[in-house]
């Protein structure tokens, strides 16, 4: 057991789906469809085996991979092996740039191939496995665009941790 070394994990709890003070047929909708979004309770940093450092900071909100239920099954679960390369897929397309340890931001415009490769890429550092990530990866160079795209249009430059985007 010496011989592993644990990558933290993040610090995070879930939002509360929006049931309460609802009729009766909303409350449901929010049950059978509306996707788990999780907050960071603290700022989250991930050191690379590069020595580069990626943060998120507190507050951010995600629903991590958009994975069909379907396939969580056979190991897709956006909340297992896939949770902290998800963390910062999600923040990529949300802003399409990372903070770095000294809080600059880097990658800016790198575009969505960017944010696929490394996620793909966190996937085979997280978790020793290269699959998971390379699965993701494929299903997200083919069926992703909607959700970058649907990014590109709310993004306005700033810092968005709600996931409610201010013109």
């Amino acid at each position: 057991m010496d011989d592993l070394i644990a990558v933290p994990m993040p610090v995070i709890r879930p939002v509360p789906l929006k049931t309460r003070g609802r009729v009766w047929w909303r409350r449901a909708v929010a049950w059978l469809w509306s996707a788990r979004v999780w907050e960071l309770v603290e700022e989250y940093r991930y050191t690379r085996p590069t020595g580069e450092v990626l943060v998120i900071p507190a507050g951010f909100r995600t629903d991590f991979a958009s994975t069909p239920r379907a396939f969580w099954p056979l190991g897709m679960d956006p909340t297992g092996i896939l949770l902290v390369p998800t963390i910062f897929h999600d923040w990529g397309y949300r802003h399409d740039w990372y903070f770095d340890d000294a809080g600059r931001r880097f990658g800016e415009g790198a575009g969505k191939g960017y944010h696929d490769r490394l996620l793909r890429q966190l996937s085979a550092e997280v978790n020793q496995m290269v699959v998971p990530g390379a699965i993701a990866w494929l299903a997200l160079d083919v069926f992703g665009w909607p959700a970058w795209w649907m990014a590109c249009k709310r993004r306005t430059g700033g810092v968005d941790l709600q996931g409610v985007y201010r013109g």
